[in-house]
Parts: C-alpha cells; sequence; structure tokens
C-alpha cells in the first residue's frame, strides 16, 4: 500500500470529519451546527467535552472549511489550525453507532482506520511545520500579505540557519564540509513573492536549484536586504518590497523577458530556489538540495499556497516533483531560462505556455 503523503491531508480529514452525522446530532440536543465548536472550548487538547461534542465540532468545521464559506481560507488559518486539532483529538475514536453517517463511515474504516496511526503522524507534522496566522481578519485574501505574514517566521528561520556549513555534516555526507559563499551570496535568498500574485490565476512559483554564484550588479543589494532582515532592521515584507525593484536586473535582465515569454507577469509570480544559501565555488550536490528542501523550501511551499510550480531545471529538479505535488500544486518540469533564445528553449516555452493556458482554460 503507498506511503501517506501531504496530498493525502485533505481527504484524511473530510473523512473523519463526515463519518459522524452532525444532522442528526443536531436534532437530537436541538442545536444549530454552528453552535457545535465554541461548546468544545477554545483548548481542544486539554478539552473534557464528551467525544460527540468533539466529533460534532469536526463535523462543522468541516462544513464551513468546504462548503459554508470558508473555501477559499488558506491552510494557515486559525480555522484549519483548529480543524487539524480537532481531528487529531479524535482519530482515535469511534463516533456512537446511533451517529455514523452512513457510506462516509464505512469509508472510514475501510480506508483509513487500519492505518489510523499514519493518518495522525502525517496530520501532526503538518500541523506542527504550519505557521498559523493568528487571526482570520489579519488575512488579506486577494493580496501578497496572505503569503508575507505566513512566510515571515519561516524566512527569520531560514536566515539564521547554518546546518549545511557545521562540522557534522562531513561525516553525514561522507565529503569535505560545504562553506558559505563570500561576498554578496552571504545572506540566504529568500523568496520573492510578487504583489499581485494573490489575484493572479493560477499563482505561479518559478523555482529554479541554487543562487547562482556569478556576481551581478543587483546582488549587494539584495544581500543588504537580507542582513536588514535578518538583524530585524526591516521587516519580511519591506524586505520583499525592496527585492521587488531588483527584479528587472535578474539574469541580465533575461528573467523578466523569460517570464513574459510564457505569458507571465513579474509582479504575479512567486520565486524562490531549492537550496537558499550561496555555497563557495557553487559546490553544491544532492544531499544539500535534500537537506535545505526538508528544512525550509517545503514549509516555504506550503505557506505560498501555489497552484502551479515551474521546476526550471530538468535534470537536477527531477527529484522534487514527486514532493512538491505531494503538497498539493500542479508541477511542470521545464528548463532553465538561459537557452531561451534557441530552438530548443523555444520550442519549451512554447510548451510552457501552452500548458498554462490549459490549466487557464
Amino acid at each position: 500500500m503507498p506511503a501517506l503523503t501531504e496530498a493525502d491531508e485533505c481527504d484524511i480529514l473530510i473523512a473523519a470529519a463526515l463519518r459522524f452525522d452532525g444532522y442528526s446530532y443536531a436534532e437530537s440536543v436541538r442545536l444549530e451546527i454552528a453552535d457545535f465548536d465554541r461548546r468544545v472550548g477554545p483548548d481542544v487538547t486539554n478539552s473534557d467535552a464528551p467525544a460527540e461534542e468533539k466529533f460534532a465540532a469536526l463535523f462543522a468545521l468541516q462544513r464551513f472549511l468546504f462548503k459554508w464559506g470558508g473555501e477559499r481560507l488558506p491552510t494557515y488559518s486559525p480555522e484549519w489550525k483548529r480543524f487539524r486539532e480537532l481531528f487529531l483529538a479524535t482519530a482515535e475514536s469511534v463516533p456512537p453507532r446511533s451517529f455514523a453517517a452512513e457510506g462516509y463511515f464505512d469509508h472510514w474504516q475501510a480506508r483509513y482506520a487500519p492505518r489510523v496511526s499514519e493518518c495522525i503522524a502525517l496530520v501532526r507534522r503538518i500541523h506542527e511545520e504550519t505557521a498559523y496566522v493568528s487571526q482570520t481578519q489579519d488575512l488579506d485574501w486577494v493580496g501578497r500579505s496572505v503569503s508575507l505574514d505566513v512566510l515571515q517566521p519561516l524566512a527569520h528561520r531560514a536566515v539564521e540557519c547554518d546546518h549545511c556549513f557545521r562540522p557534522e555534516r562531513q561525516a553525514e555526507w561522507g565529503r569535505v564540509a560545504v562553506r558559505p559563499a563570500a561576498g554578496a551570496d552571504t545572506v540566504p535568498k529568500l523568496p520573492y513573492v510578487g504583489k499581485r500574485y494573490g489575484d493572479a490565476a493560477p499563482r505561479v512559483l518559478v523555482m529554479m536549484l541554487n543562487p547562482g554564484g556569478k556576481p551581478a550588479a543587483h546582488k549587494p543589494q539584495r544581500s543588504r536586504l537580507g542582513a536588514d532582515f535578518r538583524d530585524a532592521g526591516i521587516s519580511y515584507p519591506q524586505y520583499v518590497e525592496g527585492l521587488a525593484r531588483l527584479v528587472p536586473q535578474w539574469g541580465f535582465g533575461a528573467v523578466v523577458r523569460w517570464l513574459k515569454m510564457i505569458g507571465l507577469r513579474p509582479d504575479e509570480v512567486c520565486w524562490l530556489n531549492v537550496a537558499l544559501c550561496g555555497v563557495a565555488g557553487d559546490d553544491y550536490f544532492p544531499e544539500l538540495f535534500a537537506t535545505c528542501f526538508e528544512k525550509h523550501t517545503r514549509r516555504m511551499i506550503r505557506a505560498i499556497t501555489p497552484d502551479v510550480v515551474l521546476l526550471c531545471g530538468k535534470t537536477k529538479l527531477k527529484p522534487f516533483v514527486k514532493p512538491i505535488a505531494d503538497l498539493g500544486p500542479q508541477v511542470c518540469l521545464t528548463s532553465h531560462y538561459r537557452p531561451m533564445y534557441t530552438n530548443t528553449g523555444q520550442k519549451e516555452i512554447a510548451r510552457v505556455r501552452d500548458w498554462l493556458s490549459d490549466w487557464r482554460a
């Protein structure tokens, strides 16, 4: 049986919630479904509410998040936080037979009950790795602040990380330890979020492998922005605002030209590398990429909530297609932007442009 992945989370949560017949329960206790969650109290973990009330609260949140107005809330909203907490509090329990929902109960029992420990481990990991916002009203769903609010703590964690440069990595990886890049590449390159990203359809995340080691005029400015953010001189939104002014210089202008060729605007996309740090001599290798992805990049992708991820590097980025697809977005593996004026590059641009057009259709 295939291992459960993050792509299975929604089905697990829905099946767990709908195995309980909340409508019948509402009639029996003469309560509105909207009142269920308040009876559990704010602390789900330590609540002494009966199991039936926790099941009812889980059912009510599922209805809200997937049908009654909460469909567009991001999975780092307070409502999703509570949804996962209620799942963790009820997953190993069995609803009373009198409130077992026909069809849904059998689906849970057949598909997930035998693997309930795996389901709990998956949801708990996602829950613990998610940087939730504190209040729903803080979310600007149609603007970039959706991503920036939740990315800020992840970005702080990234700029403070020296994991790959520690001496113990040499024994772990069986090779000479890598050193951080000098000069303008000393600070990790954090995600760029275009100001119109929240309105874009689809929301596109462009991913490259690592920060390039070649000198460029914009790099010292990017490094200063990163250092100011690391030292708490500026906020993450201010970092992104400063980064936006540098985008026209990326790749000596080639990045913007490439985006336009595939039908995208620079202010409508996000941009992220698998490996965030610059490494001396561009001495990157697969274990380093995998380590940075697990410690930082995967969490950032989840926070950015893209519809589509363009992985730009057909050979070295191929191992990340499935892990990223498991997070939910559709993944298009394509070439780097550099060969865009070659015959092969032009064909690849046409393929990606058509792929995006099909998505919009």
